[in-house]
């Protein structure tokens, strides 16, 4: 079954890239992850809509990491049978490997090993972000 969901674009709406100059240690971690996610839906046409899927990496001012990252990707997408609520879980997904893809790049054009973000649970994520979560927009 093919979806009605249709992405319009995709691009990174924020990046910021930090070595930590403080970082002293050639040890191996875990990264600090953290997601948002903030859901924009065009009040004047419901079946278009915005996501903007947040990661920060190590974002802690701390010795322990070697670099931090804040990500924003930002998605606009369309359905026309619909509105776009219906399909909020969807674009999440459609948008997360976007993400993925441009941390590890990222960290692997910066000199370090290539940071892998795992899969997330999208629905967690919603109900860890559900404080004023859906906006509109025109």
């Amino acid at each position: 079954m093919i979806s009605d969901l249709r992405i319009i674009s995709i691009r990174a709406e924020k990046c910021n890239f930090e070595w930590n100059v403080n970082y002293s240690g050639n040890i191996e971690h875990n990264h600090d992850l953290s997601f948002s996610v903030n859901i924009l839906i065009n009040t004047e046409d419901d079946h278009k809509g915005i996501i903007r899927l947040g990661c920060n990496v190590n974002e802690e001012d701390d010795s322990e990491y070697p670099f931090a990252i804040s990500l924003v990707m930002m998605g606009e997408f369309y359905t026309s049978d619909k509105p776009f609520e219906e399909y909020v879980v969807n674009a999440i997904s459609l948008l997360f490997p976007y993400l993925r893809t441009y941390v590890s790049t990222l960290t692997s054009m910066s000199g370090v090993e290539p940071l892998i973000i795992p899969a997330i649970n999208i629905y967690e994520l919603l109900e860890q972000n559900s404080t004023n979560n859906v906006e509109g927009t025109e």
